[in-house]
């Protein structure tokens, strides 16, 4: 009879520890869990604004673009002094 009941003492404390290690366990991967949700919104928030940036990138190629199309006539003095106004132009802004 005192071996039964040191075998369910025995028992009971086995079963303890491995609940603590479980608990313990769970715990950490939670943690890693918000720290990973915290790294995924960081990504996130930087794509986005690499996105933003690439989209005003390339708006403003397309804007140089048009620019230039409309400032070439193909007569070399009139490009000249196309070119020449919008550099005075840049200058005063």
């Amino acid at each position: 009879m005192t071996y039964v009941i040191l075998g369910l003492v025995g028992l009971i404390l086995l079963l303890t520890g491995a609940l603590a290690i479980t608990v313990k366990t769970a715990k950490a991967r939670g943690q890693k869990v918000k720290d990973l949700e915290a790294d995924l919104e960081s990504v996130r928030n930087d794509l986005r604004r690499q996105g933003e940036y690439q989209k005003l990138k390339e708006e403003a190629q397309h804007n140089a673009d048009e620019k230039k199309h409309t400032l070439h006539t193909g007569d070399s003095a009139a490009d000249f002094n196309n070119s020449l106004s919008v550099l005075h132009g840049a200058s005063k802004k």
